[in-house]
């Protein structure tokens, strides 16, 4: 019997999905990763090679593409229903794998709806006009467990038009791959767990969250100072700019102290200080920009890949700065010094 016709014989919703993880990964779309049982979790990702930090663990194209553009829930829903039904008997046994945050936590029947919010995934970020980008599902990426100190960040890359997973922790044979499923940084347990609580139906038990004691009140206590400190950035930036990237400094301090925050955490406060130092009328902080460029490239490359979009973006800032928006609009309106192109060619200059 063909492996098409065996999983068309026994692709029901009502069968125990788990069943199909030997012939899901025997037609993988990788041979780094594999599905496997995970005690406690259900089914997860894991390695079957090591990996280095901003190493490509997976790039996997969605199997099953969902509209965001029903005018109603009720039509999504529809919609997604006729999109399932449309699938090969290999896409159908794959979907139906899949796990249903409703019938795992509430006993309620295993659905398309169930299948698709507990997995789905957004197919980039929020376009300008407010409409949310398609969502997808995929194979092996609808697998990774969530964590509170991942070792991999996934993020969907137009260029590749693939969900790209890299390594942000070092990855050794035999671990498990776990991402988050929501920016955790500076949140305490009870706010994380609401959230999971709510969207995911499940309560973290990673390390971070199964902390207790002193440890716990410690872990909440720098989580909470690393929420404030990128307020206070916003927050006095344009009064004060030498106090805002001494909060920034600070909160770039704090995410090394902790060990495990999204290297993308660290790009937001980068950036931040960067614009910060460029947008200073007096210019007396234009020579700090290109450190700061630069640590975001960098950690940026390592999370996303050194071709994402976004990572290429400050590769072409680190050669550009004055192409930053806000800056073209200070040279257009007089704030900035008209030889201020100038000033930051020669200290980028320097700094090569």
């Amino acid at each position: 019997v063909s492996l098409c016709a065996y999983l068309q014989a026994t692709a029901a919703p009502s069968e125990h999905p788990h069943k199909w993880l030997p012939y899901l990964n025997h037609a993988s779309v990788s041979t780094d990763v594999a599905a496997r049982l995970i005690p406690g979790a259900g089914v997860g990702l894991v390695a079957l090679r090591d990996f280095a930090p901003g190493e490509l663990v997976l790039a996997e194209t969605p199997f099953l593409v969902l509209p965001c553009h029903a005018a109603s829930k009720e039509g999504g829903a529809a919609q997604s229903a006729e999109a399932v039904a449309a699938l090969s008997p290999m896409g159908q046994a794959i979907f139906w794998s899949l796990s249903d945050k409703y019938e795992d936590h509430e006993g309620a029947e295993r659905s398309v709806v169930g299948v698709t919010e507990t997995n789905g995934l957004p197919m980039g970020d929020m376009g300008p006009d407010g409409v949310p980008p398609d969502g997808a599902l995929y194979q092996l990426t609808c697998r990774a467990n969530h964590s509170c100190r991942p070792n991999v960040h996934h993020q969907w890359d137009p260029r590749r038009r693939q969900q790209v997973l890299h390594c942000i922790r070092p990855i050794v044979a035999g671990d498990e791959v776990l991402t988050s499923y929501f920016d955790y940084a500076g949140m305490g347990r009870a706010d994380r767990q609401a959230l999971q609580l709510r969207k995911w139906k499940f309560s973290c038990r990673c390390g971070r969250c199964s902390l207790t004691g002193h440890e716990l009140e410690a872990d909440d206590a720098m989580q909470l100072e690393i929420k404030e400190l990128d307020q206070s950035i916003g927050m006095v930036a344009g009064l004060d700019p030498l106090k805002a990237l001494q909060y920034g400094e600070e909160r770039i301090s704090l995410l090394d102290k902790d060990g495990w925050i999204d290297p993308c955490e660290y790009v937001r406060t980068e950036m931040d200080c960067f614009q910060i130092c460029l947008q200073e009328q007096s210019g007396r902080l234009v020579g700090m920009a290109p450190w700061w460029i630069a640590q975001a490239y960098l950690h940026s490359a390592m999370a996303r890949g050194a071709m994402h979009p976004q990572t290429v973006k400050l590769e072409r800032l680190m050669d550009d700065p004055c192409s930053l928006p806000a800056i073209q609009a200070g040279l257009e309106s007089g704030k900035l010094p008209p030889n201020f192109r100038e000033e930051c060619e020669k200290l980028w200059a320097e700094d090569d």
